[in-house]
């Protein structure tokens, strides 16, 4: 099987997932735009579906990112959470309480929403 590749941005990660799931003996890189797979069994369709890179997570770490250079001098207590399309950050220039996650489910509650 051929893929022909028409951005490199992720070719890395692909070939890392492609080298764990079929083993490096599989998976050839002639060139910067063509992978070759050899001897593998799935349906084409199925490795189409193959999740590369979720861009969403480099969004949180970013998000994450920009809270620590915004929050005061004085916070440097932090939590923060990401994952399933919600996201939290806690500061503070005191201890932050054990039930911390309580109160971020709490606010998340009034919004409708589930951390």
């Amino acid at each position: 099987m051929t893929l022909v590749i028409s951005e490199e941005t992720y070719l890395a990660p692909m070939l890392k997932i492609f080298w764990q799931r079929f083993g490096k003996e599989h998976v050839e890189q002639p060139d910067r735009f063509t992978v070759v797979l050899y001897d593998v069994k799935e349906d084409p369709r199925e490795i189409e579906e193959i999740v590369v890179a979720n861009p969403s997570e480099n969004l949180f770490k970013d998000l994450i990112y920009a809270f620590r250079c915004i929050a005061p001098e004085g916070f440097r207590l932090r939590k923060e959470t990401f994952g399933n399309g919600k996201f939290s950050f806690v500061a503070s220039e005191n201890t932050l309480a054990g039930d911390i996650d309580m109160l971020v489910a709490q606010k998340f509650a009034l919004m409708g929403e589930t951390p």
